[in-house]
């Protein structure tokens, strides 16, 4: 479960070998929510409103790499 980046709210991590569809893993001290990479929706769990939207601001603007960090763990 690699971390990607620590922000102020939360810490963002992509787990290897993880379901389809391409997501990371949102975590703060009170929440664990899983958001797609592509379009930046939830998908499962919850986090509170401020620190979901630092992450998916953060998701938008590195979304090609995440593809690309996710692809490579898919395969490991």
């Amino acid at each position: 479960m690699p971390l990607l980046v620590r922000l102020q709210l939360c810490r963002v991590y992509i787990y290897a070998r993880d379901h389809n569809p391409p997501h990371v893993h949102v975590r703060t001290p009170d929440g664990d929510a899983a958001v797609a990479i592509r379009g930046q929706r939830l998908l499962a769990g919850e986090v509170d409103r401020r620190a979901m939207r630092e992450a998916t601001e953060w998701i938008a603007r590195n979304a090609d790499v995440l593809e690309e960090i996710w692809d490579e763990l898919r395969l490991t």
